[in-house]
């Protein structure tokens, strides 16, 4: 009997409400912590003594853009009544922190993060508004970018410094969090904010990846006079990677994609009725 009564509710709501695609386009910030680069920063600062201009303690507030679509089910009529969306999409952030030396040469990371982020909210709303909570799966991928730049202005990825490359790490994960659309009624603003978790595993797990660049021209770095290997991941603590290398490698001192806090965003959610 409970069965029956769950299954005529069901049938209920679907056959009273209104289905809609709708489609979100808009900016979002990530005031994120890292603790991998905090421990790169801070060594590589201490590790010099002619710094003009030394690295931030982590990096800045990342910005960006942010798009997705989904599937939207609302049961009211002319009033307040069950909300429900299902998305997925992109989120886009970049951000970045450089170290000058008094020679005007620079050290520069760039560090790009791409969520594909899938949703399901659920609350209430009207076609003028909407309030719902948030659970989220996120495909977590980033990209880093790290240059050494000289006095002319000149940039280089080359493998004349040890620390150039383009290094890449990726993770699954999950959020939760809020959102809140005042508008009319194919038309809403939206205000969002989510919680990207910390990693459930701890470094060195072979669920957390860290920075890795493996490019062929690297592999075969003696041939360039270099006295030392250009890196082929992004390492923690710098001193430790400075003295050695090789030991720095065995000891995985790396710098995993453990980044985590909260995501906000603003955007305009575009309607599309299906049914009425």
């Amino acid at each position: 009997m409970k069965k029956i009564t769950i299954f005529i509710l069901f049938l209920s709501f679907n056959f009273t409400s209104k289905a809609q695609i709708n489609f979100s386009i808009g900016k979002s910030v990530y005031p994120f912590t890292a603790p991998g680069f905090q421990t790169f920063f801070q060594t590589y600062n201490a590790s010099f003594t002619d710094l003009k201009t030394p690295f931030k303690p982590d990096f800045p507030t990342a910005g960006g853009w942010s798009w997705r679509a989904g599937y939207l089910i609302g049961n009211h009529d002319d009033g307040a009544g069950v909300y429900y969306n299902s998305t997925t999409g992109v989120n886009s952030f970049k951000t970045s922190n450089e170290v000058e030396f008094n020679n005007g040469e620079k050290r520069r990371l760039v560090l790009q993060i791409r969520d594909w982020a899938t949703d399901v909210s659920l609350g209430v709303g009207s076609d003028n508004f909407h309030i719902a909570l948030n659970g989220t799966m996120v495909l977590h991928s980033n990209k880093l970018f790290c240059s050494y730049i000289f006095s002319d202005g000149s940039e280089s990825f080359g493998i004349e410094h040890n620390l150039n490359g383009i290094f890449s790490a990726s993770r699954l994960t999950g959020g939760y969090g809020a959102e809140v659309g005042l508008g009319v009624k194919y038309l809403q603003l939206v205000f969002r904010i989510s919680k990207i978790y910390k990693p459930f595993q701890k470094d060195g797990s072979t669920y957390l990846n860290y920075y890795s660049d493996l490019n062929e021209f690297k592999l075969n770095a003696s041939l360039n006079g270099n006295s030392t290997y250009p890196a082929e991941y992004m390492p923690a603590d710098y001193t430790q990677f400075l003295a050695d290398q090789l030991t720095s490698e065995t000891n995985n001192n790396f710098v995993y994609i453990n980044d985590r806090g909260w995501q906000f965003g603003l955007s305009l959610m575009f309607l599309i009725p299906t049914n009425n």
